[in-house]
């Protein structure tokens, strides 16, 4: 998973060196910051999936399976 301070940089955060105060400088940029941490929850979920997908032993249908939630929850994203 992505560090979160990284995804509020990102996000339009701005940290002072001194450590004073955190502030989302830009409208809409904690609304953005919480989109950055939902998609890496999803990848890091589908990951799970595509992990369990390539388990060696596993039935073709449970293959089938992983592989549908993978794709599921990565197309949340996109909706």
């Amino acid at each position: 998973m992505r560090d979160v301070v990284e995804m509020a940089r990102e996000a339009g955060a701005v940290f002072p060196a001194d450590g004073s105060y955190h502030n989302f400088e830009f409208e809409g940029s904690l609304e953005r910051f919480a989109e950055l941490v939902r998609a890496d929850e999803r990848e890091a979920c589908a990951k799970v999936c595509d992990e369990r997908a390539q388990k060696v032993g596993l039935s073709n249908h449970r293959r089938c399976d992983a592989d549908l939630l993978a794709s599921t929850i990565r197309a949340r994203g996109q909706a």
